[in-house]
């Protein structure tokens, strides 16, 4: 990346901070305190913009509702969003889940914990609810599917999926979530 396009990008995403951040107010002191995650009995915390130059440029395609391709888990869903907040429904499927979070079913979803995403690099980790949570380690990239089109890239994200319950790994899998698509 050349210095002009990191300095566009940099100013972008200064922007877009910005910006999400004008409707709400800090009321920490503290330069870092983790966004928690909407939940009905958890209020999510607010946190100060943060300062971009400290950090990658995030991948901004890969924020939205992925299917999770796994036998252990048929039908799991992930939703990660750039602000913690619930993302916009599909116009094909007004119905489909919009909350953040690491689904199991349509009715189960495991809050995180953490999210990151830095580059192409993603990790999340889910509170635990009986003993029982969930980590991911992996990479985002984009893929052709020919069925869906020829010429537009469908983001996905692969790595380790680890089921954890009272700190010892029951379940180690290679993952692909791969991205809901409006076909």
């Amino acid at each position: 990346m050349n210095r002009m396009s990191f300095l566009v990008v940099a100013i972008i995403l200064a922007v877009l901070i910005t910006a999400s951040c004008a409707n709400s107010v800090s009321t920490s002191s503290s330069p870092s305190i983790p966004v928690a995650t909407p939940s009905p009995d958890v209020t999510p915390r607010v946190v100060r913009t943060p300062d971009v130059s400290k950090y990658e440029t995030q991948d901004w395609a890969v924020f939205g509702l992925y299917l999770l391709d796994s036998k252990d888990i048929p039908g799991a869903k992930l939703i990660i969003s750039d602000d913690n907040q619930p993302i916009p429904p599909k116009v094909n499927n007004p119905d489909e889940v919009t909350i953040p979070g690491f689904y199991l079913s349509r009715e189960e979803r495991m809050d995180f914990e953490r999210v990151s995403v830095v580059g192409k690099q993603v990790s999340f980790k889910t509170r635990e609810i009986d003993g029982i949570y969930y980590e991911f380690d992996g990479t985002s990239g984009d893929e052709i599917i020919p069925d869906f089109s020829s010429d537009v890239p469908v983001p996905f994200i692969m790595g380790t999926l680890r089921k954890i319950e009272n700190g010892k790994v029951l379940k180690t899998e290679k993952v692909k979530f791969g991205h809901v698509v409006i076909a």
